[in-house]
């Protein structure tokens, strides 16, 4: 599911509170980011804290796909 984003505005302005409702909303989503991520890493077969291999995993595999 695509994440929407809030589209904070500064204050004066009240139509972006920050209160339960825009935080939960927020939390939900990297939340979800962050099982995706999970997700994406345990199918590739790469580290969890391992980025730098994940990115090049990735990179080197998308560009075998596009070529």
């Amino acid at each position: 599911m695509a994440y929407n984003l809030i589209n904070w505005v500064n204050k004066p302005s009240t139509k972006t509170p920050i209160n339960a409702t825009n935080l939960e909303k927020m939390d939900k989503g990297i939340s979800e980011n962050d099982i995706s991520i999970t997700s994406l890493r345990i199918l590739l077969g790469v580290e969890q804290d391992t980025y730098d291999s994940a990115k090049t995993y990735i990179f080197v595999h998308v560009h075998m796909f596009i070529n």
